[in-house]
């Protein structure tokens, strides 16, 4: 079916105030200009028609206002920027496509998440609205953003069922049938819900191709008739997620949260599958967040280099050179751009030349010093060089002014943006190589893992840290009840390596400082619990010596 136009003249008098500052229509021969244009959510930056940029913005902020709906007008809360670039025709794009998945020729538009950003890319001609693709990628944001740690089916079916969210003059539709889903169901049968339910990242089911598209299907039958077609399983919904947010077991929530065996929701949604016709869920457009307004002012040229060279950076392997052109052409344009600064220190850190990349980024700041992307990135870059040196607590002179140097900028980052989940991250592995960590490492370690719930390089660093600090219960605790059953053996064994090794230096720590009877209770912990490792020897020989033995 031919996906409808969004109806502009109609959507402005009910949803859209926009104040069009530019003479749209370049002379002939002339590039399209470049405008900027910002909604609840989402920066835009297009060269297409006036009337093209502002649909994609409105129906990118009504699907937010959609979400927001369903969460019970709560904020969609969204820790980092998305920028949405809109170019006017396949000429302007294909540059920009060359270094993402995939035959560009058949790209009509991609969605990048990033440490720093999600990154927005699509074709205006081929119609104004972003393709399922980017909705489906921009729902599982919403989710980890949002909903973090709910289970695949979830994630997946949401992103299915608003994958389809479309604009039809004044009204939103939320649901339209996946006639390839019912196709294939309809077909192939379903699995049980106990097992669909039991699906994970690494399980063969969803990793292997030719049967991804069971579970995909499937996950989208569920959302669609726990939201969309039942309003008492909705509600029940709702009761399911905060118990899943809450740490309970996904099939203990499920049967708790719906009051009914699995065999029943089953046979419920046998039925709804063979209906004729599944419901739609229709919302007036005017009501998806109130009134739409902002202004479409124009890009400079320095910030049109600087803003798709930051795209191409972005968009997957391909020419530094290409890239680097466009920074070296902002600069040319505008000396004091910190941005393109920042862009050439971004090139520099991803060869590795972290110390190259350090100086730039702090031209940048000089030039630029409110930009928290800025901040984190030569905080970063300065702490990646001593990312090898280990748990020791041995950095000491020009090192440790180094580190220093990247926690003041972390710091800094988080003063701007104080929900930017990498800096909190990066901020807490920081101060596990400080020799003198602080308890603000954990603090900012437990924020990141409210944002990073999957991350198993966060839990690692807080279990070692707390292992540094002398909490001991607290670092055994994350050991063996999130970091092993999450990341496995191997991770598990290097942590319970670390922390051993940082309780030995701390006992003898305590021994030189006269505390020889607190230090001797942790040496007999240390060793009755690890004494399978190396460093029990070194242990046990200095328990022996402190006990007189």
């Amino acid at each position: 079916m031919r996906r409808p136009r969004l109806h502009f003249a109609r959507i402005l008098s009910a949803f859209l105030s926009v104040a069009v500052l530019l003479p749209w229509l370049p002379a002939r021969g002339e590039e399209a200009p470049w405008v900027r244009l910002e909604t609840e959510g989402f920066t835009l930056f297009s060269n297409a028609e006036p009337e093209v940029t502002v649909e994609v913005g409105a129906e990118l902020s009504m699907l937010r206002g959609a979400l927001e709906g369903w969460m019970g007008g709560l904020a969609v809360h969204s820790p980092m920027p998305t920028f949405v670039y809109v170019f006017r025709d396949e000429g302007s794009f294909w540059p920009y496509k060359q270094g993402v998945n995939g035959d560009p020729r058949n790209i009509a538009g991609y969605f990048l998440s990033h440490p720093l950003g999600n990154y927005v890319a699509v074709n205006g001609a081929v119609g104004p609205s972003p393709s399922r693709v980017i909705y489906h990628e921009y729902l599982h944001q919403f989710v980890r953003d949002n909903l973090p740690g709910m289970p695949l089916w979830f994630n997946e079916g949401l992103a299915e069922l608003y994958g389809s969210f479309e604009v039809r003059g004044e009204k939103a539709l939320v649901g339209l049938p996946h006639e390839s889903h019912v196709r294939y169901l309809r077909q192939q049968g379903m699995m049980p819900l106990r097992e669909l339910l039991a699906v994970g990242p690494g399980s063969e089911l969803y990793n292997e191709s030719s049967r991804r598209g069971v579970f995909y299907a499937q996950s989208w039958l569920l959302v669609h008739y726990l939201m969309v077609g039942d309003g008492v399983r909705g509600e029940q919904l709702i009761r399911f997620l905060d118990q899943v947010a809450a740490g309970v077991e996904t099939e203990e929530a499920f049967e708790a949260a719906f009051d009914a065996r699995f065999s029943t929701l089953e046979e419920e949604l046998q039925a709804y599958l063979a209906e004729a016709d599944l419901p739609v869920l229709e919302v007036a457009a005017g009501d998806l967040g109130g009134v739409f307004r902002s202004r479409l002012t124009a890009l400079p040229p320095a910030e049109v280099q600087y803003r798709l060279g930051d795209l191409a950076a972005h968009a997957g392997p391909r020419s530094a050179q290409f890239v680097r052109g466009h920074f070296d052409r902002a600069l040319e344009l505008q000396p004091d751009h910190g941005g393109a600064w920042a862009g050439l220190g971004y090139l520099e850190d991803l060869q590795g030349s972290s110390d190259e990349a350090a100086v730039l980024y702090e031209k940048a700041l000089e030039l630029t010093p409110g930009d928290f992307r800025i901040h984190f990135l030569l905080g970063r870059s300065l702490l990646q060089v001593l990312a090898v040196r280990g748990y020791e607590g041995s950095l000491a002179g020009e090192d440790l002014a180094r580190l220093e140097r990247a926690i003041r900028a972390l710091e800094r980052s988080l003063e701007l943006h104080p929900d930017f989940p990498e800096a909190l991250a990066t901020l807490g592995a920081a101060w596990v190589y400080h020799p003198r960590p602080e308890e603000e490492g954990l603090r900012v370690l437990a924020r990141a893992r409210r944002w990073l719930p999957e991350r198993a390089d966060v839990v690692f660093n807080q279990t070692v840290l707390a292992g540094r600090l002398g909490h001991r219960a607290q670092a055994r605790s994350l050991l063996h009840g999130v970091l092993e059953p999450m990341a496995g053996p191997e991770m598990a064994e290097q942590a319970r390596e670390a922390i051993a090794r940082a309780e030995l230096l701390r006992a003898r720590d305590l021994a030189r400082g006269g505390e020889v009877e607190e230090a001797t209770a942790a040496l007999r912990a240390l060793v009755e619990e690890d004494y399978d490792l190396p460093l029990a020897a070194s242990a046990q020989a200095l328990l022996d010596a402190l006990e007189g033995r």
